[in-house]
């Protein structure tokens, strides 16, 4: 659905009124009715479930693994949104992209998605990502589970078509893979496919304003105040924490607003300065576990030392922003480095890879 419909149905739920065809209630009997399975979570229509069977086999049985297909919300709703005759349009040029396919792809039909609060008023919309994975289960540090922000955030998609139009940004701070950073001008509905909220998230969410949750505006303004703060290297979280009272279950209410000094506000620099300190080494590790696990680091990779591990993934992202035209004259000076130094062996994974599978896939 588009963000305006979605913004109604969490108007009324936060005013506890039911609107027939504008509420939740309607949107998780559908959800429901699309039924069950045998451990009481949430499936795929018979239907549903032919139309992503019918696609795998047009592509090969694990071509969409891995992929934003196999989220059944998302499914549900880009089954909605788009028009029959494009959908597979969409789902061959995502697999495509996602799996290196000699074949190529079309990027305005590659899904990129982001978690964030939506907002009836266009805001930027900076980080998109590739990694459909990370931003439905991921991005804990940024967004904690069970935090205000967490509850109120939807699932937005675009395609790298609509990113690469939108402009990205100059500059990055560092490079993720799978992650795209857009300009900071605001990014309309109209450059996004639709938006959806994941159906275990939509009960938690309904049960949490219902019990006295902050409402979408309060948040908003919460993230502007933390933006402004982030400037000044405080974490949001640690906004969320002189801004709101927590009742004893851990989830942010409404309550009593509190004032932040210049005092507090150095105080909660210097303390972010020593954890990120303290734990460098830590996320390191932490990240490199989670790509090795995800395959994104291959065998022979995951034995190379950090220096080597972080110089591949920097040539990645290069060679991402590269297709998109945006590289800087240094930085493609630091591509060719790369290139000469890990482009052959990449080169001949992808190759060897590609032969194991049978069918052009690169990673």
């Amino acid at each position: 659905m588009k963000i305006k419909e979605y913004m109604k149905k969490v108007k009324n739920l936060e005013e506890r009124k039911y609107v027939p065809g504008e509420d939740f209630i309607e949107l998780l009997e559908e959800y429901e009715n699309a039924g069950l399975d045998t451990d009481g979570l949430f499936t795929l229509t018979n239907q549903q479930k032919a139309i992503f069977d019918r696609w795998k086999s047009q592509l090969g049985d694990d071509s969409l693994d891995g992929t934003v297909f196999t989220d059944k919300t998302f499914l549900m709703e880009f089954l909605k949104s788009i028009p029959e005759e494009e959908q597979f349009n969409y789902v061959k040029n995502t697999a495509n992209y996602e799996t290196n396919s000699l074949n190529g792809y079309d990027p305005n039909y590659v899904i990129v998605t982001r978690r964030a609060v939506p907002s009836l008023e266009a805001k930027p919309e900076q980080f998109w990502s590739t990694e459909h994975r990370e931003v439905l289960m991921g991005l804990t540090q940024e967004i904690p589970h069970k935090s205000a922000q967490r509850e109120h955030s939807v699932i937005m998609v675009s395609t790298l078509g609509n990113v690469q139009k939108h402009g990205t940004a100059m500059h990055w701070g560092g490079f993720t893979d799978g992650e795209i950073v857009t300009s900071s001008k605001p990014f309309s509905e109209d450059e996004m496919l639709f938006v959806y909220k994941p159906i275990n998230e939509l009960y938690s969410f309904c049960s949490y304003m219902q019990s006295g949750g902050i409402k979408n505006e309060e948040i908003l303004k919460i993230l502007r105040d933390g933006a402004i703060a982030r400037t000044q290297k405080i974490k949001l979280s640690d906004i969320d924490s002189l801004k709101e009272v927590e009742d004893s279950t851990g989830i942010p209410r409404k309550g009593q607003t509190m004032a932040i000094t210049p005092d507090q506000v150095e105080q909660k620099r210097k303390e972010e300065q020593s954890k990120n300190r303290a734990n460098e080494e830590r996320i390191k590790m932490s990240s490199l576990k989670s790509d090795i696990s995800s395959s994104k680091i291959r065998d022979s990779e995951a034995v190379q030392s950090q220096e080597e591990i972080k110089e591949i993934k920097n040539r990645r992202s290069l060679l991402f922003r590269a297709k998109m035209g945006s590289l800087t004259p240094e930085e493609q000076e630091k591509l060719d480095m790369l290139n000469a130094k890990y482009g052959e062996k990449e080169n001949t994974q992808t190759q060897s890879k590609g032969q194991r599978k049978g069918n052009g896939r690169g990673r």
